[in-house]
């Protein structure tokens, strides 16, 4: 995911109220860039579910936008996701526990991890449409 769709994704997330704006540019750029952080050329997030928590633990404890981070960090990370293969599968107050707890820091990277281990489903491959004619 890059900078311009998690924007994208933050003005779907305050579709349903809310201040738009970002309010630390260069925290959303880190948020974004976060699955992709390496030390001394190795991986620090290497798996799936690492590389999404990661993403939407940054977005919400970094706080880059003006309002909306955790609807926006929670977006991003089932976006992320499903461009991947994959989505969540959870409820709505599911949703909303972990992205509370998260910004609380109550749950850490690992524990949002293992929550998106416990809801995270393959996508079904869909076939090309054949014309016949």
């Amino acid at each position: 995911m890059n900078k311009k769709q998690v924007i994208e994704l933050h003005d779907i997330a305050l579709g349903s109220g809310g201040i738009r704006g970002i309010l630390a540019e260069g925290m959303l750029e880190l948020a974004v860039a976060t699955p992709e952080t390496t030390l001394f050329g190795t991986e620090l997030h290497d798996t799936l579910n690492t590389k999404a928590a990661a993403m939407m633990h940054e977005v919400i404890k970094l706080h880059p936008f003006v309002d909306g981070n955790k609807r926006t960090a929670f977006l991003a990370v089932d976006t992320f996701l499903r461009l991947n293969g994959y989505e969540l599968k959870t409820s709505k107050q599911e949703a909303v526990e972990i992205s509370l707890e998260a910004s609380r820091c109550s749950i850490g990277v690992a524990g949002i991890a293992d929550w998106i281990r416990t809801c995270i489903k393959r996508r079904p491959k869909v076939r090309p449409l054949r014309c016949f004619f």
